[in-house]
């Protein structure tokens, strides 16, 4: 889990925005539009091959061949529920889950769409924020041998999305055994060991989650991931093939710098950050990186070098317990003892305050209730560095308990708060002199003119010509 401040919080959701990631599969969402033409005439009559027909468009997001099915079976007396079925799936496609339910309520009462009309409803209802109908929806087919493995899926998002980790893990476990989908299955419960602080079971699933579909898209981002916790776990063996598919270019140079630092080759080190600190210097993940390069020269000239930078930057990103620590390493290094011990107490209970958001974490459970043992969550979360599971927190609550959003709001404004130090780092570091701008006046030139005063004259304006 990372260490990031409130002021240098990129938005990494483990997710697409729009409608929740765990809707998505086995039921289409058609983003076009509703106006195209219906063809009855060539469409099957045999209701059964036209439910199919449907379904098939449903899980392919093909509206037209939904949509003429739809009106085909219209024709059939007997086929209603069939019907309801279908309706609502158009229904969800077009994001209106509340009119999707009445209709799924009536379709599961068909045989012949049962199960797949109560995992709609499960996914309904989630989308709608009616958290406890969606999982007893959802539990009354995760046995089904069509669409239970969906249903499974969609409810371990749904535990994975409001932190009920035991349950989460239990559903993506019964997955994993039966191999669903495992690039998914397996990456999304390594992101929750990760949560958890289980660093190597979280290795074990992500690695696997990219080797099994290698040309996944979404695999730069699992690598964001996994060698960020391998870096914790100072394992780097084994590492370039993922290396090599990172295409940020800070976690690029940052992670090459880890990897040269464990290996003892400092100065290779340093050139592998040099590019990346041209362009984003103040970045402070590069500032820690670059404050471990020279602290790991274990010389004081060397650490010198980066104090003021790595001390500028942890009063910037006051809960990066990672910076902290390098800052405290560095200040020993210099012999600067004061600054040492600040740094040391920030890092004492910007530890002390993570391990109380374990606890807080692991006391959820499979709950699925507690607004405040979730705010209460999210405040650790905020308070320790982790600002990512905070805004997950968040999301999940604004997802699962609209009505309470009165509540909520007032403390999810601390996401965009600035965070004090929590022991203030004292002034005993000598801050160089900013650099000027490229025009400012320098001692070698006279002062640039006020504004509007001593330019050249302007060129007289061409004489009109006769036309």
């Amino acid at each position: 889990m990372s260490s990031k401040s409130s002021g240098n919080r990129p938005a990494v959701p483990r997710v697409a925005t729009g409608m929740p990631w765990w809707v998505w599969g086995g039921i289409g969402l058609f983003g076009i539009a509703l106006g195209l033409s219906v063809v009855s005439s060539a469409v099957p009559q045999d209701p059964a091959q036209l439910l199919v027909d449907a379904n098939k468009a449903a899980e392919n997001a093909d509206l037209r061949t939904l949509l003429k099915s739809l009106e085909a079976l219209r024709q059939f007396p007997d086929r209603q529920g069939e019907v309801r079925y279908l309706e609502a799936i158009v229904k969800l496609g077009e994001s209106k889950p509340l009119k999707a339910i009445p209709l799924l309520k009536q379709a599961v009462d068909t045989p012949s769409v049962k199960a797949r009309a109560y995992l709609a409803l499960g996914r309904a209802y989630g989308t709608a924020g009616q958290l406890q109908n969606a999982t007893d929806s959802l539990k009354q087919i995760v046995d089904d041998p069509e669409v239970g493995d969906l249903a499974r899926f969609s409810l371990a998002g749904m535990m994975n999305s409001i932190q009920a980790y035991d349950e989460a893990i239990a559903q993506f476990t019964a997955l994993a055994d039966k191999e669903f989908d495992l690039g998914r299955t397996l990456y999304q419960r390594g992101e929750i060991y990760i949560d958890l602080g289980e660093y190597e079971k979280a290795v074990a699933d992500i690695q696997k989650s990219i080797d099994i579909n290698p040309n996944e898209p979404t695999n730069s981002l699992k690598v964001v991931k996994l060698l960020r916790t391998m870096t914790r776990l100072g394992r780097f063996e084994g590492t370039d093939k993922y290396a090599e598919q990172l295409d940020n270019p800070i976690a690029a140079a940052s992670f090459k710098a880890e990897k040269l630092i464990a290996e003892g080759k400092n100065k290779e080190a340093v050139a592998a950050l040099d590019a990346a600190r041209r362009d984003a210097r103040e970045n402070p993940q590069l500032v820690c990186t670059w404050g471990k390069v020279m602290l790991s020269w274990k010389d004081a000239d060397k650490a010198r070098q980066a104090l003021a930078e790595v001390y500028v930057a942890c009063r910037r990103a006051t809960r990066n317990v990672d910076g902290m620590q390098t800052l405290q390493g560095i200040a020993e290094m210099v012999g600067n003892q004061e600054l040492a011990d600040l740094a040391r107490q920030n890092v004492e209970q910007l530890q002390a305050t993570r391990v109380k958001m374990l606890e807080a974490l692991k006391a959820i459970g499979n709950d699925v209730t507690s607004i405040d043992k979730r705010m209460d969550l999210a405040d650790l979360a905020i308070d320790c560095g982790e600002i990512e599971l905070a805004e997950r927190v968040y999301r999940g609550l604004s997802m699962f308990f609209p009505d309470q959003e009165v509540v909520i709001a007032p403390r999810r404004a601390r996401l965009d708060m600035p965070l004090k130090l929590l022991v203030d780092l004292g002034n005993s570091v000598e801050l160089p002199t900013p650099a000027p701008p490229p025009d400012a006046a320098r001692p070698d030139r006279p002062p640039l003119p006020p504004p509007g005063r001593g330019a050249a004259p302007a060129e007289p304006a061409e004489p009109a010509k006769d036309l």
